[in-house]
């Protein structure tokens, strides 16, 4: 005879066999339970029957990968997006590699300078014009948020008469020394390695200063007699530590293959920001970031719709799920938060006097907290919960008509009213599940921790 303990992961209650248990009594998850879901997109293992949640795409050279819920909630996920990669390696051989300079000339190609200990080859060689602050400047394609570390060797004769090593910026602005996350780089006339890291606030270009320690928390300022001075450089590289993850597909845990997609990179919603996962579930921007999939309704006036999410801005418009109705023939239905203005949520947008609004107030969802939604239509009726709650009921439904529709995540299907905020959690079922209710609101609650 089997015996089992039970843990707890990724909020479903799991037996765990000590002998001889079967694997199929290892996980069952909600749709195992409460089958015949239509659609189901979630984070988190919500069937035995499925292995891949998402299809990510990391930012710095667009690789995608799949991964399971277990490999999002374990590190895994973060770890991929963020491998080491670097976006810029010195090679002073060949010229002086784009990098450009404000009262300085740069001269590449440097073989045998030596300090009388090292000798380096293919060194630059940044030699001061005048008295005022010197540097050079390059776009090595760094990214505001993320992190890098930048290292090298450079070497400051000890003949200089005021500069005596080099600090690197955060960008190209502000005079102060904060904006140099290097602080001084003093090799006392030496060949000197170095190397530091830390998370660039601005995007593009980066400059070195020639450094003059004595100068303290002015680095920028100037010293009389610096003209002639010289640094050399040599091995410089950036590499980025973090990068973001975005969603290229979320993958339909209902088993009916309707993934919901974005192909296009700069309209998909992100899923780890700066190095770190999303807290919430999957971010869209509000500006372009939607997926749409392939999953049509049924026409006869019966769904169950549980979806899970965060409004950051409400003075904002923004939809969750939208273009799965017909309201009046129109395309345009949806589940749909209308700014403070209107103060309203609609699990059904249209236009005319005879459309057919099932709404509740604003005062139901608080910005940037989750929230979960259920729209339930069967039986003459139509249903809107939130966080458990029925906040509006009215005794018709709403007519997906001829079908025809496909379901769009985050905006409407043509990527109008974009959602800026989260989403976590989306099942539908073609089907009156009225009696299953409490017990699916019940476990999505459990999981999340949404409301007492």
């Amino acid at each position: 005879m089997n015996r089992y303990r039970f843990r707890r992961s990724f909020g479903q209650v799991q037996p765990v066999a000590f002998r001889g248990a079967r694997l199929s009594t290892i996980f069952r998850g909600l749709l195992d339970k409460y089958t015949g879901a239509a659609a189901a997109y979630s984070l988190r293992k919500l069937s035995s029957s499925i292995s891949n949640v998402v299809r990510v795409r990391r930012s710095f050279d667009d690789a995608e990968q799949d991964f399971t819920a277990a490999q999002v909630d374990n590190g895994t996920l973060e770890a991929w997006v963020n491998t080491d990669f670097t976006i810029y390696q010195s090679d002073f051989s060949s010229g002086i590699n784009g990098w450009i300079g404000a009262l300085v000339s740069l001269d590449a190609n440097q073989d045998g300078v030596s300090d009388g200990t090292t000798s380096k080859d293919n060194v630059l060689k940044l030699t001061k014009n005048g008295d005022a602050q010197a540097y050079i400047q390059r776009d090595q394609g760094v990214i505001a948020g993320l992190t890098y570390t930048v290292s090298g060797s450079f070497y400051a004769p000890s003949s200089n008469t005021a500069v005596d090593g080099i600090l690197i910026k955060d960008g190209v602005a502000g005079s102060s020394l904060s904006d140099y996350p290097s602080g001084y780089l003093i090799p006392t006339g030496a060949w000197t390695n170095f190397s530091f890291t830390y998370t660039a606030t601005v995007s593009g270009s980066q400059r070195i200063n020639m450094g003059i320690s004595s100068l303290g928390s002015t680095p920028t300022g100037s010293a009389t007699g610096s003209a002639g001075d010289v640094v050399y450089i040599s091995d410089l590289q950036f590499v980025q530590t973090t990068s973001n993850g975005f969603v290229a597909t979320w993958y339909d845990q209902s088993g009916n293959g309707n993934d919901a997609t974005q192909s296009v990179a700069g309209s998909q919603p992100k899923i780890v920001d700066g190095g770190s996962l999303v807290a919430g579930g999957i971010d869209f921007d509000g500006v372009d970031d939607y997926f749409v999939s392939s999953h049509i309704l049924s026409s006869d006036d019966v769904l169950s719709l549980y979806a899970v999410g965060a409004f950051d801005d409400l003075t904002q418009r923004g939809r969750i799920v939208g273009d799965f109705f017909y309201v009046n023939d129109l395309d345009n239905g949806g589940f749909t938060f209308e700014n403070k203005a209107l103060n309203r949520l609609d699990p059904i947008a249209g236009y005319g006097d005879d459309d057919l609004f099932l709404q509740g107030s604003v005062s139901f969802v608080t910005e940037g907290s989750e929230s979960l939604f259920e729209l339930q239509l069967a039986s003459g009726s139509s249903r809107f919960y939130v966080n458990g709650s029925n906040v509006n009921t009215i005794s018709a439904t709403m007519n997906s008509e001829d079908g025809g529709n496909v379901l769009s995540i985050g905006a409407s299907a043509t990527g109008a009213i974009p959602l800026i905020g989260q989403i976590t959690e989306i099942i539908i079922y073609n089907a009156d599940k009225t009696s299953d209710m409490a017990n699916i609101r019940g476990n999505i609650n459990a999981h999340y921790s949404i409301y007492p």
